[in-house]
């Protein structure tokens, strides 16, 4: 029998007809990987842009951190005083004419407790396309670390003994330690420095640190801490020229050379001088304009006087008053230079600061810290007086800002 064939011409379409569909489907399948990476590519523009958007955002609001933190390096008061609702920064410099091309930033502030502040930063983008922001969060605190901190020079002799968490000494000019003197912190200068006799210092001891900041100390800006948190009747401003107020101004009495009022009597002079000679107690913050003494022995271990005195000039305290001060952790302040040569048998609490030079010369406890504005201070602390300082006095006066916490 003979075996039928099919005619080539068959053979050929239906081979024509496989090839035609397996054609169909490799063009089909390019097509579809086709619009997937133009979709790709596409994508791929938009998260660069996104990316690039959103890194822009963070250096914007990294910038403006930086700016609030200058703020408030320059003025930690700022912080001390901080809102208890977010507000926004004062006197920030701006972003400047670089970065306003890239877009802006707004930095708020409020209290997160005493001597704290939370400060959150927002950058955010400009242009035709989508605003990208990102935050900056930080916790601020500013902090006083030295038990005694001088613009000039530094002297410790005799047997003087500087103790605390915080009992370090700074003198942003030269320092010499000698004699037995002991401070159980580190002794530092940004100047010479000099280890003589049997005087002992902690670790990190040494000259050429960098400078330590001391802001401006000034009497009246304490006066208007005063004002802020005391009853004017609590505070009284004794003018050079005799007359006494109350701390909203009132005018209380007007004095004459050798009269006295609430303890203070009027000396008169060019300068003018006050004089506190008397064993009773008043108490109230003074603010003296020229130069003040305490010469009497006010106050007792179990009732001391409360006071805070301080004065546009010098201040002496020869005599022996036992003080517990007014304005929170403020002893003295004076404009001009500040000497301490009573004995009282509680020694002395709080901040003893003066524009000038301070000489401590008693041999009772100073539990504070001690602040030299400028001016040279050669022999800033003599005799055997003992300054304990734990850390725990903040005031904008040295205090240098410290960032607690940073996080986006």
């Amino acid at each position: 029998m003979t075996r039928a064939r099919l005619p080539w011409s068959r053979c050929w379409r239906d081979e024509g007809g496989v090839a035609f569909v397996l054609t169909l489907m490799v063009f089909l399948l390019l097509a579809a990987l086709s619009s997937a990476l133009l979709s790709i590519g596409g994508s791929e523009v938009q998260i660069a842009a996104n990316l690039l958007r959103s890194t822009q955002a963070q250096y914007l609001a990294e910038a403006g951190f930086e700016d609030a933190f200058n703020v408030f390096r320059t003025d930690p008061t700022l912080i001390g005083s901080a809102p208890s609702t977010a507000t926004a920064v004062p006197g920030l410099a701006g972003p400047g004419a670089t970065l306003e091309r890239v877009g802006s930033y707004t930095v708020q502030y409020q209290s997160a407790g005493p001597n704290s502040a939370r400060v959150v930063a927002v950058g955010t983008t400009s242009g035709s396309s989508a605003a990208a922001s990102r935050a900056v969060r930080a916790l601020l605190s500013f902090q006083n670390r030295y038990a005694m901190l001088v613009n000039g020079n530094l002297s410790l002799s005799g047997s003087a003994n500087v103790s605390g968490a915080c009992g370090n000494v700074h003198a942003n000019n030269a320092l010499s330690v000698g004699g037995s003197a002991i401070v159980t912190g580190s002794a530092t200068a940004s100047g010479s420095y000099a280890l003589s006799g049997s005087a002992s210092v902690g670790p990190g001891s040494g000259g050429g640190k960098r400078p330590r900041r001391i802001g401006a100390i000034n009497p009246g800006d304490f006066l208007a801490t005063a004002q802020a948190t005391l009853p004017a009747n609590q505070i009284f401003q004794m003018k050079a020229t005799g007359q006494v107020l109350d701390g909203s101004g009132m005018p209380l009495t007007l004095l004459l050379p050798g009269m006295s009022y609430q303890g203070w009597t009027y000396k008169g002079g060019i300068p003018a001088t006050w004089e506190y000679g008397t064993s009773s107690t008043y108490t109230g913050v003074y603010y003296l304009e020229d130069n003040a003494t305490v010469s009497g022995s006010p106050g007792t271990t179990s009732t001391p006087w409360q006071t805070t005195i301080l004065a546009t000039g010098d201040v002496s305290i020869p005599g022996q008053p036992q003080i517990q001060p007014l304005l929170p952790n403020t002893l003295t302040v004076a404009g001009g230079n500040a000497t301490i040569s009573g004995n009282p048998l509680g020694g002395y609490q709080g901040l003893i600061a003066a524009a000038g030079a301070v000489t401590i010369k008693t041999n009772r406890t100073v539990t504070g810290t001690v602040i030299a504005g400028s001016g040279t201070v050669e022999d800033a602390l003599l005799g055997s007086p003992k300054i304990a300082y734990d850390c725990g006095l903040n005031t904008p006066v040295v205090a240098e800002v410290t960032i607690l916490a940073l996080g986006r």
